[in-house]
């Protein structure tokens, strides 16, 4: 998705710049639109796949762009990012590193923002309810790329609620008086 929108900002630029020619000299030069220039992009890059030293300049670029961002960067990018290039890139190439610590520090913060989520929730249904929001929303997957469990705390957190809240409906049970209470 960075390499997408790399690509149609450039398009928008070009044609951008191309609008005063159109406009002075009324004439429409062969520019694609943004949208047209992705798809052939895209189009030329499955029909050549990238070289060695292609790849490792986008993975550097790639992991530029995710490791400089500071705020709206979820797990999901990162995970991909890293899907994609640990598995192509040699062995003790720097990219996967940044990754997987730009990954950890992401995380830190995902498990932080899901805690405040869950200050308020008392049931563990809706708690597990959250956090499976909160996963899709954030693109946590399914097993971490650097093996370490990712969100233990706020796991932790779920399964406290469950003795709390095995307790309040026992001393409910206590009060009731019918057997349509029970």
């Amino acid at each position: 998705s960075i390499i997408r929108a790399a690509v149609y900002i450039q398009a928008s630029l070009r044609q951008f710049l191309v609008e005063d020619a159109v406009q002075i000299l009324e004439i429409r030069p062969p520019v694609p639109s943004p949208p047209v220039a992705v798809a052939v992009f895209f189009a030329r890059r499955l029909q050549q796949p990238l070289s060695g030293w292609a790849l490792e300049e986008e993975a550097m670029g790639v992991a530029a762009v995710i490791c400089g961002r500071d705020r709206g960067l979820t797990l999901g990018p990162i995970s991909k990012a890293y899907d994609v290039y640990s598995v192509k890139l040699p062995p003790g190439h720097p990219v996967p590193e940044m990754l997987r610590e730009r990954f950890r520090e992401v995380a830190v913060e995902a498990e932080e923002e899901l805690l405040n989520r869950l200050q308020d929730i008392e049931i563990p249904s809706q708690g597990y309810a959250c956090f499976r929001e909160f996963c899709q929303e954030w693109g946590a997957p399914e097993k971490p790329i650097d093996g370490k469990p990712i969100l233990e705390r706020a796991s932790a957190v779920i399964s406290g609620l469950k003795p709390a809240m095995e307790e309040k409906l026992s001393q409910s049970l206590e009060t009731c008086q019918t057997m349509a209470g029970f």
